[in-house]
């Protein structure tokens, strides 16, 4: 609580967004300032979400002026190119200039917040960087026969994770979820790579397990070696970490494809970065991002809270 800090979140349909920023912005903690992104989907697409989504938002927002939260707002586009979301990340460290970061990935997509932390990570002027991330309730998660996401693009690597060219091919390391978007796309263009690894997720509820058994049965087909699958705690950002280093032994090198949730993409992020693998996903494209973030908030809608509880992991260098 004597440290300076800046903070960094994203704004979002979702109230859970708002949780970090306004716990921080009390008078006990010394925060310099707070930046928050509003990240668009591309305008005249169809359908359209963005009349829902501005209003939820909104309602976010009141939400933080009610409590007197000062912070910045900036708006940026979802398929934004990696030189100019390295632009952002600049700036947001000239105009904070804080050597404490709070990083809050709550509502960020994938493909921006695999970038920020590997550059605040790399940067010198950075001695800290806490990340934090906020759970839907239990029952927040939409109906298994809902899809959380429209018109995705086809796969490619994550904006400052590409793959290096191996010889000797990769293990692929699959972290799956409530979808399996173009995992299949993936798949056929890796075909001639070594083996292919699991890592399953504690689900919200039975349902969601069968989903993921099923995508790994369309895959493999039933007879997948126990020693390629790993089930492991949604939030157990360590183990899943623990977990690539034993898979790495079996390769040179990984591959890494995170459709599981947030915290497991965290994990292999952070495994990446240290160990130089390539890190490849589908992009939302179009209304994904919007949906996913509609279909969370409104599958709660009806309850006092969106969020059960918020998670600090803390990294220092």
């Amino acid at each position: 609580r004597e440290k300076t800090f800046s903070v960094l979140g994203c704004l979002a349909a979702e109230e859970r967004c708002t949780k970090v920023p306004l716990l921080l912005s009390n008078d006990q903690f010394k925060c310099t300032g707070t930046l928050m992104l509003k990240i668009n989907d591309p305008e005249g697409l169809y359908p359209d979400y963005s009349t829902l989504t501005e209003k939820k938002i909104n309602t976010n927002e009141d939400l933080c002026r009610s409590n007197s939260l000062k912070y910045i707002r900036e708006e940026l586009e979802l398929l934004l190119d990696e030189d100019y979301l390295i632009e952002e990340i600049n700036k947001f460290q000239s105009e904070f200039n804080t050597e404490t970061i709070i990083f809050d990935i709550t509502a960020f997509p994938k493909r921006y917040f695999a970038l920020f932390i590997k550059r605040f990570l790399n940067s010198a002027s950075v001695k800290n960087m806490i990340i934090t991330y906020t759970q839907p309730k239990p029952n927040g998660y939409p109906s298994s026969n809902v899809h959380l996401a429209d018109n995705i693009q086809h796969h490619s690597p994550l904006p400052g994770f590409a793959p290096r060219n191996s010889e000797d091919g990769f293990n692929l390391v699959i972290s799956l979820g409530f979808e399996k978007f173009y995992l299949e796309s993936i798949l056929q263009t890796y075909r001639d790579n070594r083996g292919i690894k699991f890592i399953m997720s504690f689900p919200p509820n039975g349902e969601y397990f069968k989903r993921q058994w099923k995508i790994i049965h369309n895959i493999t087909g039933p007879n997948i070696a126990k020693s390629n699958i790993e089930i492991l705690s949604a939030l157990d950002v360590e183990q899943v970490y623990k977990t690539l280093d034993i898979f790495q032994k079996d390769s040179n090198e990984l591959l890494l494809i995170p459709f599981g949730p947030k915290t497991h993409t965290l994990a292999m992020i952070l495994y990446a970065i240290k160990n130089d693998c390539g890190l490849v996903s589908c992009q939302f494209n179009k209304v994904g991002y919007s949906r996913f973030n509609l279909i969370l908030a409104s599958s709660v809608a009806k309850r006092q809270s969106t969020f059960a509880s918020t998670k600090f992991l803390c990294f220092c260098h």
